[in-house]
């Protein structure tokens, strides 16, 4: 067959992948003959990733699938296919280290939907199998677990897990690794981590200077919370601008199109203060040299700018005024 040969989208006979509909069984438009035949592949291998898949079949199915011109792996377009529907995911669900390893020696490379499955039974189960396999599916260490979420060792620090942030620490993730939209772990670790994890996260080359870090971790404080009003301390005392605007540096985050935007809005450490009616840290915050007079909006205000004193009048925070 014509699309056997396809070797890059440039070719005429190249056919770009689909995701397999699984629960639906068809696709919403129309599908070339080339695609029908990707199509029943992607189908074949589905079966071949279920817990009572054979690994002989499998290998049989993707010897089938081998380049002509390079007998040691799948043909382009039909790994794009694969790819496309994570069918690495799908063994990794069903308990397949075999199957996962057998299409990780064809090329077949894990994305997205296999880290999260990965992911699910680390949580579910202590496991690490699964990430390590991925890694040596050439998942990168500092690739970010989604457009919005930050690589591994960010979510590691999300659920609380310090023994895979050393994990992750130890096969060289990067504290600064973002991802697209702008989040790293140094983040994570301001809002939601310990001080102990942000200080050997900066001993692994974490930036603090320059960074939003501040208003992440003013973000996630309510009173009292007295380890993170330590982090707050430690942050401004390395170099942290406190004046600093949560996800300033980011265009995409900083956009209509993000919904976490249409409703935070344009804030900082001293504003999320106010927002939280968090006296304490605004005390903090103002005996450090905060800017009293910076704007901010957010959903609260309707989008209007309004200045700290302004914002802490509109929600009721008299106390809060009387500093302001």
């Amino acid at each position: 067959m014509d699309q056997e040969f396809a070797s890059s989208p440039s070719e005429s006979t190249w056919e770009p992948p689909r995701v397999l509909h699984t629960f639906i069984r068809s696709y919403p438009d129309e599908i070339t003959t080339r695609g029908q035949v990707f199509r029943r592949a992607q189908e074949e291998l589905w079966e071949l990733c279920k817990a009572t898949g054979s690994c002989s079949a499998l290998e049989d199915f993707l010897k089938r699938w081998r380049d002509p011109k390079h007998p040691d792996r799948i043909q382009p377009n039909a790994l794009a296919w694969f790819e496309e529907e994570d069918f690495i995911a799908c063994a990794l669900s069903n308990g397949r280290q075999d199957a996962v390893r057998i299409m990780q020696a064809h090329g077949v490379k894990p994305g997205e939907v296999a880290v999260l499955a990965a992911l699910t039974i680390l949580e579910e189960t202590a496991s690490k199998q699964e990430l390590e396999l991925i890694l040596e599916g050439g998942w990168g260490i500092d690739e970010p677990v989604s457009h919005s979420s930050p690589p591994l060792l960010g979510y590691m620090i999300s659920i609380n897990n310090e023994d895979m942030v050393d994990w992750c620490l130890a096969r060289g993730a990067s504290p600064n690794a973002a991802s697209p939209i702008g989040g790293n772990a140094m983040q994570k670790a301001a809002a939601q981590g310990s001080i102990d994890t942000l200080k050997t996260l900066r001993s692994h080359g974490g930036t603090i200077e320059g960074t939003d870090l501040v208003a992440h971790a003013a973000f996630t404080y309510r009173s009292g919370e007295e380890d993170r009003l330590e982090i707050i301390q430690y942050l401004l005392d390395n170099g942290a601008p406190i004046d600093a605007y949560y996800m300033g540096n980011s265009e995409e985050w900083n956009s209509t199109s993000n919904p976490r935007f249409l409703w935070q809005g344009e804030q900082n450490a001293l504003h999320f203060a106010i927002s939280n009616n968090n006296k304490d840290l605004l005390e903090l915050l103002i005996s450090r040299g905060a800017d009293r007079g910076l704007e901010m909006l957010s959903l609260q205000t309707e989008y209007k700018k309004l200045k700290p004193r302004e914002l802490a009048s509109l929600l009721g925070h008299e106390d809060l005024v009387a500093l302001l």
